[in-house]
């Protein structure tokens, strides 16, 4: 159903089904092991597993290959950490390489999590990663220059009033720069440096 997250029959007896608390599931005949919506799927490792069978997330990569434009990688980090960075680093670039995003989880309960999160967004634009648009070129430039440590919406107001444009405050020198009530020297330096 499309408001269920779907879970492949291998799934049956995965922890993370017991822990999908605010979202229903069901079981249902499809190739990756999680259908979250119409463009998105999972698939679940868990890092011990793959350490044993090494074959095996390359087998369900092909499984959706040329399926869905958002696929998951949800990795169960249950393994000692000090002997986990090789295989981390190479599902890594397996992600990579498969176009895949790989998330990370210490728990079944974080792993159900994530897949919550992304059935949640399923009708959600882009926007909400993006956040709400800038109106004014204003509040676009207070961002840029506030971006340096130690310059505050203050300084990039006074900034802004006495030079106007991003490449004329480029273009100051330091002496121009000190004439600003509250931009000292590590403020200029810090300033600069961005540019």
């Amino acid at each position: 159903s499309g408001s269920s997250i779907l879970a492949h029959p291998q799934q049956k007896g995965n922890p993370l089904l017991k822990e999908l608390t605010h979202q229903r599931w069901e079981h249902a005949e499809i190739a990756p092991d999680y259908h979250i919506a119409q463009s998105t799927c999972a698939l679940f490792l868990q890092l011990k597993y793959h350490r044993l069978h090494p074959e095996y997330i390359h087998q369900r990569i092909k499984a959706i290959s040329g399926m869905y434009s958002h696929r998951l990688l949800i990795l169960q980090h249950d393994v000692d950490a000090s002997s986990s960075e090789p295989a981390i680093r190479e599902l890594t670039k397996i992600s990579i390489v498969n176009n895949l995003t790989l998330l990370l989880a210490w728990t079944p309960q974080e792993a159900a999590q994530w897949l919550e999160k992304y059935k949640m967004c399923e009708f959600k634009g882009a926007e909400l990663i993006r956040g709400r648009p800038k109106e004014t070129q204003r509040e676009r430039m207070s961002d840029v220059l506030t971006q340096p440590t130690g310059v505050n919406k203050a300084d990039a107001t006074a900034l802004m009033a006495k030079f106007g444009s991003i490449r004329n405050i480029s273009q100051a020198t330091a002496d121009d720069l000190s004439d600003i009530p509250g931009m000292g020297e590590i403020k200029i330096k810090r300033l600069r440096e961005a540019f």
